[in-house]
Parts: structure tokens; sequence; C-alpha cells
């Protein structure tokens, strides 16, 4: 009989201070999960619509727009008892009018 040792969730703060330099991972309901580094293709398609996108927001005082696989908390630590961090290619903090 082989016993298995369950890790308690990851919190992101965890994650943060432990994986903070790595790429290729995220953090899914307190689980590491490694995920394939994106090709040139996918590269050049993220940098023609951050411009767009990032003029758009500025323009009208929208909010931030962050890239290059800014990470993200998604839900709440009392989501099944863990948190989320995905590597988002692209991301929009909405804060209304900006000064």
């Amino acid at each position: 009989m082989i016993a298995t040792i369950t890790q308690p969730p990851m919190t992101a703060d965890e994650f943060l201070s432990k994986h903070v330099d790595e790429s290729g991972i995220e953090l899914v309901n307190g689980r590491i999960v490694r995920t394939a580094m994106p090709g040139a293709d996918h590269g050049e398609v993220c940098v023609n619509a951050s411009v767009i996108l990032h003029q758009f927001v500025k323009s009208r005082k929208l909010g931030r727009v962050m890239s290059n696989d800014t990470f993200i908390r998604i839900g709440s630590e009392s989501v099944r008892g863990a948190w989320t961090g995905r590597s988002a290619t692209w991301a929009m903090a909405w804060c209304g009018r900006c000064p």
C-alpha cells in the first residue's frame, strides 16, 4: 500500500515569495500549474493588441493596462480554500475617470 501525502493549498503570497522569478507557472486553486511558453506569433499579436488597448484606455482615462504575464489574483482565499493566480497576457485595472 502506497501512502499519498497531500500538500495544503498554496496562498498567493506563498506562491509569490517562492516563485516570483519563475516563468511558465501559475497558481490554480492553490496548486502550481506549469504552462508552455508562448511563441513569436503570440508575442506579435500581444504587442499589436497592447498598443491599441493602451491608447484607447489612456486617451479616455479609464484605468491602467498591463501585459507580459502580469500576475492576477482571481477570487478569494475562501473559495475552495485556495487562491488562483493567472498570468494575464493583458489586464486592465478600471478606475473610473483617472486623473
